[in-house]
């Protein structure tokens, strides 16, 4: 290179225009990325503004130099220390992993963010695919490769992977920010499942894995529509994101690190206590309802109990099932619908007073919100704590952003023992579903218990 600044260490990778290299920057020994078009090709001006314009947005890798030499034309951007979507979903494959899905929400989030800002510049990236986004060791996500991007409304050209294109770039239409949604959509639905090919002909998450929001499984049929009007903006599914609830990027960063050996990584498949759980949740309230009213009547609530208690029977459900564990709640609902409300009271001492015990059963009610954000978590918390206690009432009084204010009603009657598990469970499980630990002071309110709840409100770009 003509600059001594920039010292070159190696090939990382070729592509139809450039070569890339990892480079260093000698006076401060910072590694960057080098792009060196190919003998022959012409620098593309246009597509040089775009990235020095859109290097000032966190979703994409800053420049940090161009220029030429005698070996061509140049470009120095930043080096974004991380794995790509694509190795992320190649490891987390062979760890017998899905990835969790707050982590893939931010992900796409990030992704939606990038082309938002590459949409309101009149352009259309053309190649959105896991192996074109980066997350870096901090949970950044980071869009790769505008060498194929083309204005709005360009001539169609070659699209580089074929399993995530738009129906309608078949066809030969002009670029549109529509198919760059469609391509995202797809992304998002091969985070969700670990597959791009849908399994009905249509990209519905939950044919595949059935604790995925329904809100979710909606936007990833939105995104994948056949007709290009109906898709929504990036801009929107950024805001269907954020109002789902989308991890800080610690969570996503914890996450992405374990791959880089942060932490330990499980060396066999993982093992899935959730049949165990939930196995014995089901038995003991089958065994509860069949010596209070006998086999007849449990058949009969169970066939009303709907298709998430079904599943459970089949074992298919997963031990995260959407808010708040339908097929537990469904079977209380079921029984209070043929028995009365004292069903719920009943029905909960009879699974506490199994072999699982308090414990147990407030596993169940901590896995409901483990990949749902704080507030979702703290109502889901409170069906499930309901349904356990008989004379207490767990409620949000307040919530906002980072913040929510909660009463147990009725906790000076109940046991010390059973208060002090219950907030040590509801710690664990903000922790485990919000990315950030929380802060919890408790006080006594006459016969309630006020408790105030601060966590830290980050939210991955």
């Amino acid at each position: 290179m003509a600059t001594s600044k920039y010292r070159i260490l190696g090939h990382l990778a070729s592509g139809g225009e450039a070569h890339v290299y990892l480079g260093v920057n000698d006076s401060t020994g910072e590694r960057v990325v080098v792009k060196r078009n190919r003998p022959g090709r012409l620098a593309n001006h246009a597509l040089d503004a775009l990235g020095a314009r859109l290097s000032q947005h966190e979703n994409f890798a800053g420049v940090l130099a161009k220029g030429a030499d005698g070996e061509g034309s140049y470009v120095v951007q930043e080096h974004v220390d991380g794995i790509t979507l694509h190795d992320l979903l190649r490891a987390a494959r062979a760890a017998t992993e899905d990835v969790p899905i707050r982590v893939a929400m931010a992900i796409a989030h990030g992704m939606a963010a990038g082309l938002d800002q590459l949409h309101g510049a009149g352009w259309v990236h053309c190649d959105v695919a896991p192996s074109n986004a980066m997350i870096a060791k901090t949970g950044r996500v980071v869009l790769l490769d505008l060498s194929s991007a083309q204005c709005v409304g360009a001539p169609s050209h070659a699209w580089a992977h074929d399993s995530f294109l738009a129906p309608e770039r078949d066809g030969g239409t002009r670029a549109t920010p529509a198919a760059d949604i469609y391509s995202l959509g797809v992304v998002l639905y091969f985070l969700l499942t670990g597959s791009s090919d849908s399994v009905s002909g249509v990209y519905d998450p939950f044919d595949v894995r059935d604790d995925v929001p329904a809100d979710l499984c909606d936007l990833v049929l939105r995104c994948t529509a056949d007709e290009p009007s109906t898709r929504p903006k990036a801009r929107a599914v950024c805001s269907t994101l954020e109002r789902l609830g989308i991890p800080s990027r610690r969570f996503v960063a914890r996450y992405v690190g374990s791959f880089f050996g942060a932490t330990p990584r499980r060396t066999e498949p993982k093992q899935d206590r959730g049949p165990r759980v939930r196995g014995a949740v089901l038995g003991a309230a089958l065994a509860t309802l069949r010596a209070r009213h006998g086999d007849e009547e449990c058949e009969a609530v169970l066939a009303a109990a709907g298709s998430a208690t079904q599943r459970a029977l089949r074992g298919h459900v997963s031990p995260l099932d959407w808010y708040p564990a339908r097929w537990l709640v469904g079977l209380t609902r079921a029984a209070e619908s043929r028995f009365g409300s004292g069903a719920v009271a009943w029905l909960g001492r009879g699974i506490a007073q199994s072999t699982l015990g308090p414990r147990g059963l407030f596993e169940v009610f901590v896995g409901a919100g483990l990949q749902h954000g704080p507030h979702r978590f703290l109502s889901a918390s409170a069906s499930i704590f309901q349904l356990y206690c008989d004379g207490g009432q767990w409620q949000v009084d307040e919530a906002l952003p980072g913040f929510a204010r909660c009463r147990l009603r009725g906790a000076a009657q109940l046991p010390a023992e059973l208060r002090a598990t219950f907030l040590a469970f509801l710690e664990q499980g903000l922790l485990m579903c919000g990315g950030s630990e929380p802060h919890m002071s408790a006080n006594e309110d006459g016969a309630d218990l006020l408790v105030s709840i601060l966590w830290n409100q980050e939210v991955a770009a």
